[in-house]
């Protein structure tokens, strides 16, 4: 919190009951814990959202020549759920071209002219193209320039795919086609629950690991929905107290310190974003954080003011 920012007025035996009742007999957090506390590799590894870690990913679990050992299951079953949404006119393979057909010349590359994941096949002849944002956003003509420099270097039919967060802005340029993460865990998901039997041990647990990531990050859970709006309601008090006291999770970073102090700086009278930047001292905006939260009924949005919901 900025300098200026007291906690809220509470005193210390009013403080210490609030505290005790959200972290003493709680079912509910409980269950929240259950369900996303678990550990995962790529939380432990801290890249969890790290946009060039889950290319390296996608990559090699694309790659039939990786060492996963699972040659192109992971490859045909993503090209099969991308290629079923492409118009006739483009050329491209259909998904029943690739059923019980083995693709030959595949090469999977990374950065390849800066794109994140290039994808060619000599036979049937293809090229898909992806580009991968998670929180970031597209670059000034960006996806023109890739898309130029794939068909100054590629004969083949090709397919741009803009691979983002699930509700998030699509491409700008109409010849992408947008693709979320909720695609890529769909797909993944059935080809785990078909073929678990035959996939490795390890690859196993690294894919579940992965989903699990997926999941809880990058999708709308509502069983967590509901447990969070549960926990705020009954424990609004404490979890106020906490944002207000420690800012944030020391691990969320900038980002996760601004969302804290905005919220902190929410009130029952509105407050415009400008307002509340100015009172705590935060220098970026929180609109979608905020977004999220008045979609949750956690705060309300008017206009372009923000106040704390009304306790229930």
């Amino acid at each position: 919190m900025s300098a200026e920012q007291e906690p809220p007025a509470i005193n210390a035996a009013a403080a210490m009951a609030a505290l005790e009742g959200f972290v003493v007999d709680n079912d509910d957090l409980l269950a929240l814990e259950s369900r996303t506390g678990r550990f995962n590799i790529f939380d432990a590894l801290g890249i969890a959202r790290a946009e060039i870690r889950h290319s390296n990913f996608l990559a090699f679990i694309l790659d039939p020549a990786e060492s996963h050992g699972q040659g192109q299951l992971f490859l045909k079953a993503l090209l099969a759920d991308l290629l079923k949404q492409v118009p006739p006119d483009k050329h491209l393979p259909t998904p029943i071209d690739l059923e019980g057909t083995e693709l030959l010349g595949v090469e999977v590359r990374r950065e390849w002219e800066h794109i994140d994941i290039l994808i060619s096949c000599r036979q049937p002849s293809f090229v898909v193209v992806i580009e991968n944002k998670i929180g970031a956003k597209e670059g000034p003509d960006q996806l023109s320039r890739y898309k130029e420099k794939v068909l100054q270097h590629h004969s083949q039919p090709a397919l741009f795919v803009f691979l983002t967060l699930p509700d998030a802005d699509g491409p700008t340029v109409g010849d992408w086609m947008p693709y979320s993460y909720k695609d890529v865990y769909d797909v993944f998901t059935r080809v785990l629950t078909t073929y678990r039997n035959a996939i490795g041990e390890d690859v196993l647990v690294f894919l579940d690991h992965y989903l699990n990531l997926i999941g809880t990050r990058f999708m709308n859970d509502p069983k967590i929905d509901e447990l969070c709006q549960q926990i705020y309601k009954k424990h609004r008090q404490a979890m106020d107290l906490i944002w207000a006291r420690i800012g944030s999770n020391p691990s969320a970073g900038r980002r996760g310190s601004n969302r804290a102090k905005a919220y902190a700086a929410l009130t029952d009278q509105p407050k415009t974003m400008r307002q509340i930047m100015n009172e705590t001292g935060i220098t970026h905006t929180t609109y979608s954080f905020f977004c999220r939260l008045a979609e949750k009924g956690l705060i309300i949005k008017e206009g372009n003011t923000y106040r704390l919901a009304p306790k229930s």
